[in-house]
């Protein structure tokens, strides 16, 4: 585990191959994604490092995935989180739709099946009980929820109104410092995707921070990307 503080209310947590995010609300914390199932014993580890007490405000997740919302049914019970997520991925994590889906084409069948029996099998992924929220939800005044689908059909960022900063999930992905694609396999539709980094450039948040690999603050690098083909 390690927590490094990317803003004076912004920390993030590696959880193993993902990064999942603390952010100050007064004297509560909401935690951005979940990280898998079997990450919830480091966001309390991460809370009692912080000083804070062992209570979420809420759980925002930006898409369903198992490295992304594994850990919210015991995060929720243990901390008393609201879970949120944009309404056309909340069937999925409420166990009502496959978790993770493959791209439409050769082998899907087959990729599907292997990852539907690792999530609940292997990982023993747990349905979790979400709120189902729309494109421009508003939490707390604090939060507002921007609708990018692509890599999943409800993929969504948070932009948290004070900092400025952008949560944006597997809009894209940080690898060695250079912006790059979600992995195509995993990504349901690549050209919604290009246009939801188009849509996050324009936003031009102060930093955007992706589930994967460090923070950028450069919004012209996730436009240029949205255009690489």
């Amino acid at each position: 585990m390690k927590l490094e503080r990317i803003h004076p209310d912004v920390h993030r947590l590696e959880a193993g191959v993902v990064n999942l995010y603390l952010v100050a609300l007064g004297e509560e914390s909401v935690l951005i994604d979940s990280g898998p199932p079997w990450g919830a014993a480091a966001v309390l580890s991460a809370l009692a490092e912080l000083g804070r007490p062992p209570r979420l405000a809420a759980i925002l997740l930006t898409h369903h995935h198992l490295d992304h919302v594994g850990g919210a049914a015991a995060l929720a019970e243990r901390c008393g989180a609201e879970v949120l997520i944009h309404e056309a991925d909340a069937a999925a994590v409420e166990g009502r739709e496959l978790l993770t889906p493959a791209r439409a084409g050769r082998g899907q069948a087959l990729v599907e099946r292997i990852f539907a029996f690792s999530d609940r099998r292997l990982f023993r992924y747990r349905p979790t009980r979400v709120r189902a929220v729309g494109d421009g939800f508003l939490l707390r005044d604090a939060f507002r929820l921007v609708h990018t689908p692509g890599h999943t059909p409800g993929h969504a960022a948070w932009l948290h109104l004070r900092s400025g900063v952008l949560f944006g999930g597997d809009a894209a992905m940080n690898r060695g410092g250079r912006l790059g694609q979600p992995w195509r396999l995993f990504t349901i539709d690549p050209e919604a995707a290009r246009r939801s980094q188009r849509a996050l450039a324009a936003l031009a948040a102060s930093l955007y921070a992706f589930g994967h690999g460090p923070p950028v603050g450069d919004a012209a690098a996730l436009a240029r990307l949205a255009e690489q083909r």
